[in-house]
């Protein structure tokens, strides 16, 4: 909590990542990240969690554009308006930033390069019969072979949200276990009758052309998300996409993708300054949802804690000298008061006294009446 006392270097080349994350119930808490894009890695280097700044841990049950809108104009007011504000694309996110920008500002609003290619790419494949067929025998098959001798071969689980954020395990498995298909001597089918093989996991040969696609589309998000982590985004970034996914895409499917993704890169790169970078992932962000997530082991299931108050703590490289310093700028008291504040009562607080609150019920109806 300390870290967010601190003062913040004067610039006007700020960049804002905002995100929200959940864990169980209503609450998100969303988090504001800032980063100077002078300050910036090299090309080819990619971000680290100290060189970040967080601006605001803030939870909340009610997230529209307005009350994002509020958030902004807080921050603003505050550290004054950034060059850009990067989110993964949620409307309330993206159009909330939009009061940021004024006659006296040159703000901008960048969508993650990750979390718009996975939209494209459900968009041109989510629906399709043949997709959605895949997808029906695929979670079919995990239920009938991870408790068989067919377990080393079960597909990965699948993610209902962000499903195509995480398709390529999925691909993987499929084309490992095609290939195991055709190739009888392979050591991993050493323990399993070719007929349960077949039995199994045969249903995966009429889909051979439709996953070379597939395949082929994941290999162009790939070089993609590559290249923006590695360079960022910058005046000729759509150039340099379009010759790193190639020019020899064997599908139709491929190729929409490949343009799609090459003109959302171009399209950005237009509100850029002649010689500016600035970054177009936000996974440094999300990196640190994780980093919160293993603070808290076991409690993560429980919702949002106290703990949450350490959260821009954990982005700092922690040294006896700034530990001295944060002791000093920020009390005991500071702490719970923040906590009060900002989390209420939290959901184990609430599991709590419904279970208290049942056991002095339960206590008073067995209790024995005196004799009159």
């Amino acid at each position: 909590m300390a870290a967010l006392t601190e003062p913040l270097e004067p610039a006007e080349d700020y960049v804002w990542m905002a995100d929200h994350s959940n864990q169980i119930g209503p609450e998100k808490t969303l988090v504001v990240l800032a980063v100077r894009a002078s300050q910036l890695p090299p090309p080819g280097k990619a971000l680290r969690h100290e060189d970040m700044r967080v601006l605001a841990v803030r939870p909340g049950t009610k997230w529209k554009r307005e009350d994002m809108a509020k958030v902004y104009t807080e921050l603003a007011a505050k550290y004054g308006s950034p060059r850009a504000v990067l989110t993964d694309g949620a409307v309330e996110l993206r159009e909330g930033a939009e009061c940021l920008k004024t006659p006296s500002s040159d703000t901008i609003v960048l969508q993650d390069f990750k979390h718009k290619a996975a939209n494209f790419f459900q968009a041109m494949i989510g629906k399709d019969e043949r997709f959605t067929e895949f997808s029906s025998l695929l979670g079919r098959t995990r239920s009938a072979i991870q408790q068989t001798e067919l377990a080393h071969l079960t597909p990965p689980g699948q993610k209902q949200k962000a499903r195509f954020m995480n398709l390529a395990p999925t691909l993987r498995w499929a084309s490992a276990t095609l290939w195991l298909l055709e190739n009888p001597v392979a050591r991993a089918r050493q323990y399993v009758a070719p007929e349960r093989l077949e039995e199994k996991l045969g249903w995966l040969r009429p889909f051979a052309p439709d996953l070379a696609a597939w395949r082929e589309c994941q290999g162009v998000v790939d070089r993609g998300l590559k290249l923006i982590n590695e360079q960022g985004l910058f005046r000729g970034a759509g150039t340099q996409l379009r010759a790193a996914v190639g020019a020899d895409l064997a599908h139709t499917v491929s190729r929409k993708l490949a343009d799609a993704l090459v003109k959302f890169v171009t399209d950005a790169e237009d509100q850029l300054k002649v010689g500016e970078r600035l970054p177009m992932s936000t996974e440094i962000l999300e990196s640190s949802f994780g980093l919160y997530k293993q603070l808290e082991r076991q409690q993560s299931k429980g919702g949002f804690t106290s703990l949450l108050a350490s959260f821009p703590a954990l982005l700092k490289t922690p040294t006896s000298t700034t530990i001295k310093q944060a002791l000093n700028r920020v009390s005991v008291k500071d702490v719970k008061q923040w906590v009060r504040d900002n989390l209420g009562n939290t959901l184990t607080s609430k599991r709590q006294d419904t279970y208290q609150e049942f056991k002095s019920s339960s206590r008073s109806a067995t209790k024995i009446p005196r004799p009159i």
